[in-house]
């Protein structure tokens, strides 16, 4: 195929029907892999399709500090501590000054 002598309009009505084929081969062989997914689920001793990342995550944890320049901003103590916790305690305060009520 000469590519360079074809046309623009010939050129993009090429690539319409090349990204159309693309299209195709991965549909088809995402339908193939769905397939054995669901033969492979079917042999699982657990009886569940439970993914690795459902087996680690925790339920939601109530907000133990709450921001008093802004409340609508809260922390569980849970991961990374948020930009207001972290520049707070750097200029001095003590994490305990941010417990919610609840939470002493």
């Amino acid at each position: 195929m000469a590519l360079k002598t074809m046309s623009v309009a010939k050129l993009q009505d090429l690539r319409g029907k090349v990204d159309a084929a693309i299209a195709e081969k991965v549909g088809a062989r995402r339908r193939e892999l769905e397939v054995q997914l669901s033969e492979l689920s079917r042999h699982d001793p657990r009886g569940t399709r439970e993914t690795a990342r459902s087996r680690g995550t925790r339920g939601s944890v109530a907000p133990k500090y709450r921001n008093p320049k802004d409340p609508s901003q809260t922390w569980a103590g849970r991961g990374l501590q948020p930009h207001w916790v972290r520049d707070a305690l750097k200029s001095g305060k003590k994490l305990d000054s941010f417990l919610i009520a609840k939470a002493r």
